[in-house]
């Protein structure tokens, strides 16, 4: 885990989850409406691992668009990050990182929500299984993902984090300087929505070319 940075989902986490065990009866399936609605802010980063040590790339750039219905089960949408603006604080790194992730022939990381199931829910959160498309590199691949999801006023929040092998995203040039500098493949991405009602001015579709899709 790396140490110099503790993410926000982090911390709210952990304090949602001592909601969880302190709630008399355990817990509750929550029925609320949920309203069309807009990212108002969020962030996408990911751990990484290398010869040198661990490493975090991190951008605050979001889009994206819920379309609501009567519950949390209901809700479908899209989520998505311009991949140039991940940021390690390495120069270096930054433009290799921008090289294997081919930022100019595949511009966007996303993921379109095609299914929830809600597992646990108490008070103003849920524990959720998503499922959907995430897209990386041009590359679309099936997952499914456990998530968190946190009411906070008429704003919805989703944050979750999971693990990735970048070789499932035909990602290359991994090892560097005759391979005695390698990254491992398998890295963990951490993502952070905040949404708000739409208040008409949102777009509930974004043409796929636009992510560069093989």
């Amino acid at each position: 885990m790396i140490s110099w940075r503790i993410p926000r989902w982090w911390s709210a986490w952990l304090g949602w989850v001592a909601l969880l065990l302190a709630a008399p009866g355990g817990m509750v399936h929550a029925q609320r409406a949920i309203p069309n609605s807009v990212t108002a802010e969020g962030r996408l980063g990911f751990d990484g691992y290398a010869t040198p040590g661990p490493w975090s790339a991190w951008t605050d750039s979001v889009s994206g668009y819920v379309t609501g219905g009567a519950n949390v089960e209901d809700v479908r949408g899209w989520v998505e990050f311009p991949a140039a603006t991940l940021d390690s604080d390495n120069g270096r790194r930054d433009k290799d990182m921008r090289k294997s992730l081919e930022t100019d022939k595949y511009p966007v990381i996303r993921f379109d929500l095609t299914g929830v199931r809600e597992e646990e829910a108490f008070g103003d959160s849920s524990r959720v299984l998503l499922q959907g498309t995430f897209d990386l590199h041009g590359v679309q691949r099936e997952v499914t993902m456990e998530a968190m999801v946190g009411f906070e006023g008429s704003r919805i929040r989703l944050w979750t984090d999971f693990p990735l092998n970048l070789e499932d995203y035909d990602i290359e040039g991994l090892s560097k300087m005759m391979g005695m500098l390698k990254m491992n493949k398998k890295i963990t991405v951490h993502v952070d929505v905040v949404f708000e009602p739409d208040s008409g001015g949102g777009d509930s579709t974004s043409p796929p070319s636009e992510s560069g899709r093989r």
